[in-house]
């Protein structure tokens, strides 16, 4: 039995697919697939059903596809980074690693152009 936290999983990577920009991925959600991966690990131990396992390999393949989507539009993101560069609406949908990693690769794509920062 497929959980509903793949389900809602996938509906956010289906929405990133769909979306130029970066979509606002909830805490809510991360803490929730955190929860169920957990819980997931637990029963494969005790049970060692495969279909367990089968749960917790689709929820890291999605997790995995939406990490690679996200890193590519702020991969964009940073390549086009200029003095005039306004993505508040995008960076309010950062996660907090995200942010960690954009804004100093933005600093430095700016830099590496020549731009005053």
């Amino acid at each position: 039995m497929t959980s509903d936290t793949l389900y809602i999983l996938r509906d956010a990577l289906i929405a990133q697919r769909d979306s130029p920009c970066l979509i606002a991925i909830p805490r809510s959600l991360l803490d929730q697939v955190e929860t169920r991966l957990t819980v997931l690990k637990a029963r494969y131990k005790e049970t060692g059903s495969k279909e367990i396992m089968e749960e917790h390999e689709s929820i890291v393949a999605v997790l995995e596809e939406i990490k690679e989507l996200r890193a590519d539009i702020i991969w964009n993101a940073v390549r086009f980074c200029d003095e005039s560069f306004a993505c508040d609406a995008e960076v309010g949908n950062f996660t907090e690693r995200e942010k960690e990693i954009f804004e100093p690769l933005c600093r430095l794509s700016m830099k590496l152009r020549g731009m005053d920062i």
